[in-house]
Order: C-alpha cells, then structure tokens, then sequence
C-alpha cells in the first residue's frame, strides 16, 4: 500500500501501468521473508531441541487450538483469553502459570 499511495498512474518506461505487480519486487520479498524464517525458525527447533519436551507451551498448544477450532470465526473477543482459556486448559499441564 505504501509502495502505491499516489493515484497518479506513472508513465514512464520503468513503471508498469497496466496495475499488475512487479515480479522482481515480489521475489525481494519472499527472499527476505524466507530468509527472516529461517533464521528464526532454527532458534525456535533449537531451543525445543535443548529443553525437550517439558516446555510448557507444548502442553497448553493443544487447548489453545481447540479454542480457536471453536470460536474461528468470531472469536471471543477482545481482552477475553483469561476467561476462555481456562475451559481447554489441559489439567495434566499443572498449574504454573494460571
């Protein structure tokens, strides 16, 4: 959107005037956001590599997913995860950090 905010429509060689995006753009940024990825991607495999499966978000993920399988599309609203999410709580996760 920032890229495009004049509605003035350019004419000269180097602007596509006919509204279709630039390819050469577009591949910037998928390389870009690949690349973000992946960098933060491996911190992630590697710091559940390294504290195996007793990180906790990996117990709670469940439940978070079948709050949302319920509630996809409205949600709950805004502010209200705190009262939601004790319902699909796992009760096997403890409770550290309720």
């Amino acid at each position: 959107m920032a890229m495009n905010w004049s509605n003035e429509r350019k004419t000269d060689l180097g602007s596509n005037t006919l509204g279709r995006r630039n390819p050469v753009r577009w591949a910037i940024a998928s390389i870009v956001i690949l690349a973000v990825f992946l960098v933060l991607g491996g911190q992630v495999l590697l710091r559940a590599q390294v504290r195996g499966s007793d990180d906790g978000r990996f117990c709670i993920l469940p439940g978070i997913f079948r709050a949302l399988s319920d509630h996809y599309l409205v949600g709950t609203g805004f502010g209200t995860f705190q009262w939601i999410f004790p319902a699909y709580r796992d009760p096997g996760c403890g409770i550290w950090g309720v």
